[in-house]
């Protein structure tokens, strides 16, 4: 006989609904398995053979396997098609950008990476290290810093006794090593270690780009120049002064800002005497003994060592003042004026002197402060040899033997050598038309 299930299921067409069973349900236990395979290279401990093999290739010198895209070379073809992977995957992600910030524009693929975008303009710094209470916009760049406190080397060289405690200064330090070079270039006497070094040396010859910006027209020769190329798009500055907060785009451009912190100057002229703290600042101040002025202005006779600097010249005859100040919207000839007078209303005064604890909003206004301390008077005057702390001490002297007065009044066309003097006169107006 059928039961009365079965004759329900019949009349219904439907199959009985499942009887959830009560028994209470096991609960799975994940088993960390001990690390016993240990790399003799480099120290590092794997839970598996499999694993030490994969890593051991990171340290293989033989690389056959290169990429035709940006000749990158790999020890194992597994690699080279997950990085083969990254190109194809960048290509279709340019396509699939919808993530806009809505401070500069820039589109991501991700809204991960448009986070990380936004904070280049809020200035969050959300990831701080729990030594020295440095902050950083990314996680990555904490873990980076946090080695420097570490004292576990895991990186050693094979070469000789050095160990460092990040990669990237392994690899930095093994190419301090001579090693031989045996690729030689077609076009020139360049010779090489590596092939890829080869192949990068060549683009020199062709000219060959195949770093594209999906952004713009412009091409590199390097994936490096590239993703430096796109910070500027991105406005992106991951470089900043630990003392005055400035942000830069390169490494190299905040070495060059430190020295401005620093009042050591080791690079000497020995035309004029003049010192400075950078090598390249000197061989920039040598073209105003040496230098020809080719860039000349076709308004006046003005002549330039630079071009930037005629640039900024003829503004002052067009009246043109690029560089707005959003908050009293003053104008100015240079980004670095704009910058010196935003910090009128900031406050700001990063410039410090150790001698005395005065602040300073400018760098040149330090400098003639310091000579103050040490008595310093480098502005000698050609006609008397009166020397001078600043520059504009000098001008103003100059004019008691020229008989120049350029400053004048709008009442009495009166005219004065200092503008001091000019302040002065004005009060004899203003106290006539004040009431007794």
């Amino acid at each position: 006989m059928e039961s009365a299930d079965e004759t329900n299921t019949k009349l219904n067409g439907k199959s009985p609904s499942p009887v959830r069973s009560t028994r209470p349900k096991r609960s799975v236990r994940l088993t960390v398995k001990p690390k016993c395979f240990r790399c003799d290279k480099c120290k590092c401990e794997f839970s598996d053979q499999t694993n030490l093999d994969y890593h051991v290739s990171i340290h293989a010198t033989d690389k056959p396997f290169h990429c035709e895209t940006c000749q990158l070379l790999f020890s194992k073809r597994a690699s080279l098609k997950a990085h083969v992977r990254t190109h194809s995957a960048a290509a279709s992600a340019a396509k699939k950008k919808v993530f806009k910030c809505d401070n500069c524009g820039s589109k991501f693929t991700t809204s991960s990476h448009l986070k990380r975008h936004t904070r280049t303009h809020t200035g969050e710094k959300p990831f701080v290290c729990d030594v020295c209470g440095s902050k950083f916009t990314q996680n990555s760049h904490l873990k980076s810093h946090a080695r420097k406190h570490t004292t576990d080397k895991l990186f050693a060289c094979k070469n000789c006794p050095s160990k460092f405690s990040r990669g990237s200064d392994l690899k930095a330090h093994v190419r301090s090593h001579v090693v031989e070079k045996t690729l030689k270039c077609d076009s020139c006497d360049a010779k090489f270690s590596k092939k890829s070094h080869l192949v990068r040396h060549k683009r020199k010859h062709s000219g060959e780009r195949p770093f594209h910006c999906d952004q713009c027209a412009a091409a590199f020769p390097e994936n490096y120049m590239l993703k430096r190329h796109m910070r500027r798009h991105s406005g992106e500055k991951l470089f900043h002064c630990d003392i005055c907060g400035s942000k830069f785009l390169e490494k190299l451009y905040l070495k060059r800002h430190m020295y401005t912190h620093s009042t050591e100057k080791p690079f000497h002229c020995d035309t004029c005497g003049s010192n400075f703290s950078q090598k390249i600042y000197l061989k920039s101040h040598m073209l105003v003994h040496n230098g020809e002025k080719r860039y000349q202005c076709e308004m006046c006779d003005s002549k330039f060592l630079r071009r930037q600097h005629l640039t900024i010249h003829i503004r002052k005859h067009t009246g043109e003042r690029p560089h707005q100040c959003t908050i009293c919207l003053s104008k100015f000839l240079t980004s670095s004026n704009l910058k010196t007078h935003l910090r009128t209303h900031t406050g700001e005064k990063p410039y410090h002197c150790d001698t005395c604890g005065s602040n300073f909003s400018e760098n040149s206004t330090l400098k003639d402060h310091m000579r103050t301390h040490t008595g310093e008077k480098p502005f000698w005057c050609s006609i008397c040899g009166s020397s001078f702390i600043k520059n504009s001490n000098l001008k103003s002297h100059m004019r008691k033997h020229t008989g120049e007065k350029p400053f004048h009044c709008n009442i009495c066309a009166s005219d004065f050598s200092q503008s001091s003097s000019l302040k002065k006169h004005m009060q004899t107006h203003l106290n006539k038309y004040q009431p007794l």
